[in-house]
């Protein structure tokens, strides 16, 4: 999906040209991923997670670095660019980058559960949690539809339908939403996203 050293280019609305550049880590190309079998979903996860590394790029946001950038090798010009980290933790796909200032969480979780009103009060975030709910609802209505089946043949234990319970509490609990985190560490300032993208955290 994304690789080591892909660099996207933000622009301001001045104008002005910020490079995004990623360290991915530890993620296997083969690694499965929600509703990976519809590529329109493949696609629209693409993006979502495109625009969530593009916000670290604006103005206030992530730490820019001052590169040269040889457009020949008689030109030098300077470039800024914005190191977004990229990795694999359990279930989640992480989104990592140095900020400028201390992020407090809140400020843009606030708005996952109903429409911002502008894309300054977390409408990625919003976006993304739509996403991922949708894909979920789909993962239950196959188990259930696979369960009604089993139910009607007599070939499902009781504990098997309780286990079913258990897992749909589960998915449509808070640990299968997009979280943030900022943090410090020797005076710099971090910004994590969690993003539960990966299909083992939805096992049965």
């Amino acid at each position: 999906m994304f690789r080591d050293s892909t660099t996207f280019v933000y622009r301001e609305s001045d104008g002005e040209k910020v490079s995004v550049r990623l360290e991915v880590l530890d993620i296997d190309e083969y690694t499965r991923i929600l509703c990976e079998d519809s590529s329109r979903s493949v696609q629209e996860l693409t993006l979502l997670i495109y625009s969530l590394i593009l916000n670290a790029a604006e103005q206030g946001r992530g730490i820019r670095e001052i590169q040269k950038e040889i457009s020949n090798p008689h030109v030098q010009k300077e470039q800024k660019c914005v190191i977004v980290k990229l990795y694999k933790e359990g279930g989640d796909l992480i989104i990592e980058n140095e900020c400028e200032d201390f992020v407090h969480p809140e400020q843009i979780e606030r708005y996952q559960d109903r429409v911002p009103e502008s894309e300054e009060d977390g409408i990625s975030f919003w976006s993304f949690n739509c996403y991922i709910k949708q894909c979920i609802n789909s993962l239950i209505l196959s188990k259930m539809k696979e369960t009604e089946e089993n139910i009607q043949r007599g070939e499902i234990e009781p504990e098997k339908i309780r286990s079913l319970g258990r897992w749909i509490e589960k998915l449509a609990g808070r640990e299968c939403e997009i979280q943030s985190e900022g943090y410090e560490v020797e005076g710099r300032n971090y910004f994590k996203v969690k993003i539960p993208i990966f299909i083992e955290k939805y096992q049965y």
